[in-house]
């Protein structure tokens, strides 16, 4: 891979969210970014917009439960899993506020 990516270095993560959109059109929709460098191959980088949406996304792909990462944050956390797709990292995110004890009990 050059210093500068290509359109062409990127096909491989292009094709994989092609792919994506036909096998599991029934997907929440959510921010895709192919992310790429001259130091890694091609990433798909997929925001969810909540963690049941991220849910939907790690069933249909079939992350583990187990490699879902939990990041606190000052009001919220953020859930992150990758998976692999034909050579082609995914990683599916979402930051959402948690719900307190007070709010449950409402």
């Amino acid at each position: 891979m050059s210093e500068n990516t290509t359109m062409a270095e990127q096909a491989a993560a292009f094709t994989t969210v092609a792919g994506l959109a036909s096998r599991y059109p029934e997907l929440p929709a959510a921010y895709i970014c192919i992310h790429s460098s001259f130091v890694c191959q091609p990433e798909v980088n997929v925001q969810a917009q909540s963690f049941s949406d991220l849910e939907a996304w790690r069933e249909a792909l079939g992350g583990d439960v187990m490699r879902v990462g939990c990041y606190p944050l000052d009001r919220g956390a953020a859930l992150q899993f990758s998976v692999d797709l034909d050579g082609v990292t995914v990683k599916v995110y979402a930051v959402d506020r948690l719900v307190s004890e007070i709010e449950v009990a409402a």
